[in-house]
């Protein structure tokens, strides 16, 4: 009879065991699952991001290259995609004074778009000579280089094929998007092998940095920039939205415009000239002002060259977003669309305006202008800053 207790405690105690166990197992099941919610509701998005996918193919000498756009993106719903083709930046988009976002930065949707619509630049890299080149040539040690002219009389942007309609190496490192491209010696008339690194960083604060640096194997001119076009108010918001803006650019001084759209050589004071925006005015008035009824011109920024500082700022107050353009570069050139013809019918005249910093426009031509001549051993160097933002709310 004990032996018989005995077995049937054993067994009784097993059995409490397994209960136990199964108990102790349960618990634990539903404390990684609590585990695993508590962990969906509180982990916080990233406060950077680059993401990237795909964005049609083109044909070119290397056969049917692949196309990719790439967006960065902040936690305060500030978002900027650039695509590889031309790396040329496709949407801004930015909040207003109460949180509503929309994109201020004119682009399409497809590739196809960009190709139809080739001669707007629409946010594309130019290069390697922003701007205009009197006479389409230049004479550099004593011998004249020839070329493309794709602007009457002169060569602009970089030529017929310049650098917004080049397939672009990219890459991320870290929270920095890197585009790369090498322009071989003699590329649209130009001397020297010219490798160019652009990088764009996305700053929680705001800020759009674009960095570029380049480096030849002969004497050669070099000026970048990106040929954006913004309007605070919406992409799609026209004349109407543009003429609401109120514009300040920090120059004292410009180049004025000979009979081709190119400098005449001389640099004037903005003073009692309808140019004068160094306090902010109205952009429609602004336009008004002007003998050709729209700005395309470049100003010389205040201070030294070489430091970054401050070049333009625009605000949109009924939005209350603005823009601010700091750089190193010594020119801003301030064109507000006069000539915008869309051939896939988004976009209009005077529908948007640019702020693209620069060296000054047919520097290699002019003898008193800054050199935008780079040796071999140098580095073309180059930085923007586009700080995005919104008035408080009153």
């Amino acid at each position: 009879k004990f032996l018989w207790r005995l077995h049937q405690f054993q067994s009784d105690l097993v059995l409490l065991r397994f209960v136990i166990m199964a108990r102790l197992l349960t618990c634990l099941v539903l404390c990684i699952s609590l585990a695993a919610v508590w962990a969906q509701t509180t982990t916080k998005a990233p406060p950077r991001t680059i993401t990237q996918e795909p964005f049609g193919e083109i044909k070119g000498p290397n056969g049917v290259q692949k196309v990719t756009l790439y967006t960065l993106s902040n936690k305060n719903k500030i978002t900027v995609k650039i695509m590889n083709y031309g790396a040329t930046i496709t949407s801004i988009t930015t909040p207003d004074k109460s949180g509503e976002v929309k994109k201020i930065l004119l682009g399409y949707d497809n590739l196809a778009a960009y190709q139809k619509a080739e001669k707007l630049y629409l946010g594309a890299t130019i290069g390697r000579v922003a701007n205009r080149i009197s006479g389409g040539k230049f004479t550099l040690n004593g011998k004249t280089y020839d070329l493309f002219k794709n602007d009457g009389s002169n060569s602009i942007h970089g030529g017929k094929d310049g650098f917004n309609k080049k397939l672009f190496k990219a890459k991320i490192e870290d929270q920095t998007l890197v585009m790369e491209y090498t322009s071989p010696d003699g590329e649209e008339g130009y001397p020297g092998e010219v490798k160019v690194t652009i990088r764009y960083t996305l700053l929680l604060d705001g800020r759009l940095v674009i960095d570029y640096k380049a480096t030849t194997t002969k004497a050669t001119p070099i000026s970048l920039t990106n040929h954006g076009y913004f309007n605070l108010a919406g992409d799609i918001s026209g004349a109407e939205g543009l003429y609401s803006h109120v514009v300040s650019i920090y120059a004292d001084d410009y180049t004025p415009l000979d009979t081709n759209s190119v400098p005449n050589g001389q640099i004037l004071k903005v003073v009692n000239t309808p140019y004068d925006l160094r306090r902010a005015v109205p952009l429609g008035q602004a336009i008004n002002a002007t003998k050709e009824k729209g700005f395309d011109i470049n100003y010389v920024i205040k201070e030294a060259s070489g430091k970054v500082r401050p070049a333009a700022r625009v605000v949109h107050p009924a939005s209350g977003r603005y823009v601010e353009v700091n750089t190193d570069q010594p020119g801003i050139q301030f064109y507000t669309g006069n000539s915008i013809s869309d051939p896939n019918g988004r976009y209009n005249k005077h529908g948007a305006f640019c702020l693209e910093t620069q060296k000054y426009p047919d520097a290699v031509n002019k003898a008193n202008f800054p050199s935008v001549i780079v040796q071999p051993g140098q580095t073309y160097s180059h930085v923007v800053h586009y700080k995005f933002g919104a008035l408080a709310k009153s």
